[in-house]
């Protein structure tokens, strides 16, 4: 018994070990990751734009992503002159920040800018004021809300099959209307992040073609910034959608949302 209960000590202080390790290596990398955004942050503001890239690209790749490093992620790729970079970041800034009119009011200044002149501007004013919660809110808010009434409506009902008040009652068919619609608004916006790949242009130009290859007819050819929707991918390219238009591009002249 001895020596299993010291055989058991050492694998859970092994364990605890492992556990503290990795905790702390995650705090440290959160803590560079921070460290390299201020940085990037600093650059930004002394016009080093492309040093500012750099870093907040390294920040991203450290697992620091929010909405406002692609906002000034977006700013620094505008500002240096890489506009298809800029609305890359800009797209990604508002799949975090839905609401956020400084991330729509950029994301439309860059837009008006491409050549390519296609159907990739927001939905009309109306539309996003009837469909609210899922044009307003992110996937993760709606989803950690989604996960909280779930959580209410089994606490409501556990309550009410130990004290059957008519308030409990009540309260449990609110929050199970609630989830029906904010459920309903998550699962739209999950399916449609899912099943809707969206990519933007970011070569200078980029040709468009009948095939899968370069040994394809050239149809027509799409510029920096155009935003297109991925249908298939296939040898390295990608068959896409550009208003009506479909054909296949090189994946490498596109980064994908």
């Amino acid at each position: 018994m001895l020596k299993k209960h010291y055989k058991f000590s050492i694998y859970a202080f092994a364990i605890v070990l492992f556990v503290s390790g990795v905790f702390t290596q995650s705090c440290i990398a959160k803590d560079d990751a921070y460290t390299t955004f201020i940085q990037a942050n600093q650059f930004y503001k002394s016009t080093n734009y492309s040093k500012a890239i750099l870093l907040y690209n390294k920040a991203v790749s450290l697992g620091f992503t929010p909405g406002g490093l692609y906002y000034n992620l977006g700013n620094a790729y505008y500002r240096n002159g890489n506009l298809g970079k800029a609305i890359v970041s800009y797209l990604k800034a508002q799949q975090l920040l839905p609401r956020d009119g400084d991330v729509l009011e950029n994301l439309n200044i860059a837009r008006g800018q491409t050549v390519d002149k296609v159907g990739s501007s927001e939905p009309p004013a109306a539309l996003r004021q009837f469909l609210f919660l899922y044009y307003n809110f992110s996937l993760d808010e709606l989803l950690w809300i989604t996960s909280f009434l779930i959580a209410l409506l089994f606490i409501s009902l556990s309550v009410y099959t130990f004290f059957p008040y008519s308030l409990i009652k009540s309260i449990f068919k609110v929050t199970a209307v609630i989830l029906i619609i904010i459920g309903s608004a998550a699962g739209a916006k999950f399916y449609h992040v899912s099943s809707h790949s969206i990519a933007v242009v970011v070569a200078k130009q980029a040709i468009v073609r009948a095939g899968p290859g370069a040994s394809y007819a050239e149809m027509f050819v799409v510029h920096n910034g155009t935003e297109i929707k991925i249908l298939e991918k296939k040898d390295g390219s990608a068959k896409i959608r550009v208003d009506k238009k479909k054909g296949w591009i090189d994946i490498n002249d596109v980064d994908i949302i």
